[in-house]
């Protein structure tokens, strides 16, 4: 017989059949611990979360709309800031051209709209108190 047949005519042995029962019995008990232990995490992952996450992220999501007055605010504000430097560098120009003259007017205009609106954004925020 060559090795070909050889190899062909022997039965065929299953990994598991080499492994002594002592090493199967304690996977399978190790599965089953950890099985448990994972159980057990998630409850207290559960426990965790309704806990302290949630009220955090609702304590976020209640401070969202008070973050937007806020930026909004100062918006306002640095475009007051800014307006009135550009109205206040035109009225010390000097000599002042017809185009000067505009553009002062146009610096004027967004300054008053630009006070109007850093007033009305701060009572409403006193009145929100």
């Amino acid at each position: 017989m060559d090795a070909k047949n050889k190899i062909q005519s022997m039965p065929a042995q299953d990994a598991y059949d080499t492994t002594p029962k002592a090493f199967t019995d304690k996977a399978v008990h190790l599965r089953g611990s950890y099985a448990e232990l994972q159980q057990d995490l998630q409850q207290e992952n559960s426990i965790i979360e309704s806990k302290l996450l949630n009220p955090a992220i609702d304590a976020k999501d209640s401070i969202a709309p008070l973050k937007r007055v806020v930026k909004k605010r100062e918006d306002t504000k640095l475009d007051f800031e800014r307006y009135n430097g550009r109205a206040e560098t035109a009225r010390r120009k000097d000599v002042k051209s017809q185009r000067d003259e505009a553009a002062l007017q146009r610096h004027e205009m967004n300054l008053s709209q630009a006070t109007y609106v850093s007033r009305s954004i701060v009572t409403w925020t006193r009145k929100c108190r």
